[in-house]
């Protein structure tokens, strides 16, 4: 073999392994990022959970301080896995503060950015999301949260399902509309009439208080 094409080969070689090694560490500083990230992450949302269950059991409006310290977070953390879930947590908190229209806004760029991997928090917030847009003065955004209250009520494959179809017999029932609230309500009950969830429970006590 010719000593010249011998060595570009040699460096060749040594090059690529640099560039394996290289990417090999850039690899794992990232995995070791995401994941230190991620635990940040989970510590501040714990606590930012635990200061809005503080605020609702004291059942007063949340300060626009927290507020801010939950955006902020957000803007720390959007790149983890639960960036989503601090901009949900910020709508749930414009909304009981009373700021419906940013609440809807913050809760759209949720669910927008939400993966559906975790199934059951992925549609607990997506009926939330319908619920907020029932509650728009927009007359379309009404429209459009029924229309999704409704698909989520009859998506087989919702594991939240019953949480739907509560609030659409709910809809249905502050509407005077009979036969919407057993068309939703009726599938929260066995053959016998027994609630087959707490969802059918609360529907059932409902049911019976103003009966």
């Amino acid at each position: 073999m010719n000593v010249s094409i011998e060595k570009n080969i040699t460096t060749l070689v040594v090059s690529a392994l640099g560039v394996i090694v290289v990417l090999a560490l850039a690899y794992g500083i990232f995995s070791y990022y995401k994941n230190s990230l991620s635990q940040q992450a989970h510590e501040a949302f714990v606590q930012r959970y635990a200061d809005f269950e503080k605020t609702s059991a004291d059942a007063n409006p949340p300060s626009q301080d927290l507020i801010n310290a939950v955006s902020q977070d957000y803007a720390q953390y959007k790149n983890s896995a639960y960036g989503s879930f601090f901009l949900a947590l910020q709508a749930e908190l414009q909304q009981r503060a009373g700021n419906k229209q940013d609440a809807l806004a913050t809760m759209d760029k949720a669910i927008a950015d939400m993966s559906s991997a975790d199934s059951v928090l992925y549609h607990t917030y997506a009926t939330k999301h319908a619920l907020m847009q029932i509650d728009s003065i927009e007359p379309s955004v009404q429209t459009k949260g029924r229309q999704k209250l409704e698909k989520l009520a009859y998506m087989s494959k919702n594991p939240v399902r019953d949480m739907a179809l509560y609030y659409m017999g709910y809809q249905a029932f502050i509407d005077n509309d009979a036969q919407g609230v057993q068309a939703a309500w009726g599938k929260l009950f066995d053959a016998n009439q027994n609630p087959t969830s707490l969802w059918g429970m609360r529907a059932l006590q409902l049911r019976n208080y103003t009966a």
